[in-house]
């Protein structure tokens, strides 16, 4: 490995070396270093969301992108202290790595220390993400590229050309295989001529044998939990950005990962102070840490570091070139729900304009050329009593028309949006399913993720065709009520347990029932299955 690549490879050294030069003002002299050297190699850094975690190698860099899905208390660490050591006075930092005190064994008492604060952050996979999106979000976000060529093809098939050079090199990226020395290879405060104390030796032996556990998850959509490439991160958050960071926002982060450290001798709930059960949770210690507008790897505006998120409209469309691409990519819009709808061409505007709809307020779309402040939409599809019947020796699809509808539905609307979540609503769900709002676990100290705590832009489908008449029990009342309160004011309820809040969101709502729906939305279409 060459010591060009060592901001890569071996970050922590780094830092070290920059820390035990400038103190603590080498801190942001590092982030710099990494940001700098980020932006110029972002194909070489491995993703998290598509590379398997045993093919990491502990401590190197990383990136991740997901949703806040847990945030959990400011916690001290040691930013800069001193040990002595056989013949000098070391200086030495925490920060970047778990605190270990096996560390510190051979080692006099530390002196001059300052405490600094960081927070732990649970990132999740953006909930519903949609497959097309995850083809080439790893490569059109982190990569941008041109085509390798010139041509004279017309802008469609340009990208086209680029879609298809960012698929290749997703897969390139997919296929990353590190030094087969440094994996598994865990860290340490001691410099490579020092000696490791005999006890850390075991437990770092011990941590080795036990990195093969499987990574606990807690996702808000549970299906996506028996995804075994989709793994929750515990992200270390330093300096500001722990003070402006909320649940649910979308998040990049590049930074030192940090296998989950298992087996030594200390107890197990020691290992899992995030509360989110007894399995390992491999940690990301960030160095730079990006706010995401939206996930969308063909639209590349993204927010600033530190400054708040505020609502980006389009610009007025003044060529006629933008007019003309806009006009046909919402004519390939239409005639896909159209085809969908069976010919029903106002339930696909109604539609169209649902899908382009968002749940900002009044207030911020004031100054907006293009008002999109839309309620959510229930398609009604009654019920056939003549389903399967035979009229003129032909037999009737034996299927209800409102399930059809909501087959196809699921199948055309991933292909559309960039975060899908579905939601059967029927009697047993809401009483015994899934929680649908998110619920503190006071045993565990964590958030346990409900299936309505998902990032803004998200469209949530809602199935309402199977409902049969019951009684709701207390249990499917507040997720029914979670639900409504989605549909009609934007805002999900959490549950703290010693208090529950209302959280502002931001994500469409499609109802598909066979009558009207029991969430009463002010805008409903009848749809025509005939």
């Amino acid at each position: 490995m060459s010591t060009e690549d060592s901001w890569l490879c071996t970050p922590l050294a780094v830092y070290d070396e920059i820390f035990g030069k400038y103190g603590l003002l080498g801190n942001e002299k590092f982030c710099c270093l990494i940001e700098e050297a980020v932006a110029a190699n972002l194909s070489r850094i491995p993703v998290i969301n598509v590379t398997p975690l045993d093919s990491i190698p502990d401590g190197h860099l990383v990136c991740v992108q997901g949703m806040v899905q847990d945030m959990f208390n400011m916690e001290l660490f040691m930013d800069d202290f001193r040990v002595n050591t056989a013949d000098s006075l070391n200086r030495r930092s925490f920060r970047f790595r778990d605190f270990d005190s096996l560390q510190l064994d051979d080692a006099e008492d530390p002196s001059g220390v300052h405490f600094s604060e960081r927070q732990s952050l649970y990132i999740v996979p953006v909930p519903g993400e949609s497959s097309w999106v995850q083809s080439i979000s790893f490569s059109a976000e982190f990569c941008p590229i041109k085509p390798s060529r010139q041509t004279n093809l017309p802008s469609d098939k340009i990208h086209f050309i680029v879609l298809n050079e960012y698929h290749n090199i997703r897969l390139s990226r997919c296929k990353y295989v590190p030094c087969p020395t440094e994996v598994g290879v865990k860290r340490s405060i001691f410099p490579k001529n020092e000696d490791m104390p005999t006890e850390a030796k075991k437990a770092k032996g011990r941590e080795t044998s036990s990195s093969k556990l499987k990574p606990g998850k807690q996702f808000p959509l549970s299906e996506e939990e028996e995804d075994e490439t989709k793994v929750g991160v515990l992200v270390r958050v330093y300096d500001e950005m722990k003070d402006v960071l909320k649940i649910n926002e979308l998040v990049q982060v590049y930074g030192i990962l940090e296998h989950a450290r298992l087996g030594s001798f200390f107890p197990p709930e020691d290992f899992a102070p995030e509360g989110k059960g007894p399995e390992p949770i491999p940690r990301v210690h960030s160095i730079v840490l990006k706010r995401l507008r939206h996930i969308n790897p063909l639209l590349m505006e993204t927010a600033s570091l530190t400054t708040p998120l505020e609502p980006s409209f389009p610009k007025v469309l003044t060529e006629s070139a933008d007019r003309l691409r806009t006009s046909s990519a919402r004519e390939d819009l239409f005639t896909s729900l159209l085809e969908c709808f069976k010919g029903d061409a106002l339930t696909a505007e109604y539609t169209l304009l649902h899908l382009v709809s968002s749940g900002i307020s009044s207030d911020q779309t004031a100054d907006s050329p293009y008002p999109n402040n839309l309620p959510a939409l229930n398609i009604v599809c009654p019920l056939t009593v003549d389903h399967g019947a035979t009229t003129g020796g032909v037999v009737k699809s034996t299927e209800n028309p409102s399930s059809l509808l909501v087959n196809r539905l699921r199948l055309l609307l991933p292909c559309l949006v960039t975060q899908f979540a579905p939601i059967k609503l029927t009697l047993e769900s809401l009483n015994t399913g899934p929680s649908l709002m998110p619920i503190r676990d006071a045993a565990k100290g964590a958030l346990d993720a409900g299936r309505l705590q998902l990032p803004d832009g998200t469209e949530v489908f809602v199935d309402e065709t199977d409902m049969t008449v019951g009684q709701l029990q207390p249990r499917g009342l507040l997720s029914f009520r979670a639900l409504s309160l989605l549909a009609t004011q934007q805002r999900v309820p959490y549950d703290f347990q010693f208090y529950s809040q209302d959280w502002k969101t931001e994500c469409r709502v499609l109802i598909i029932s066979t009558g009207p729906s029991l969430i009463k939305v002010c805008s409903s279409r009848l749809f025509d299955s005939d």
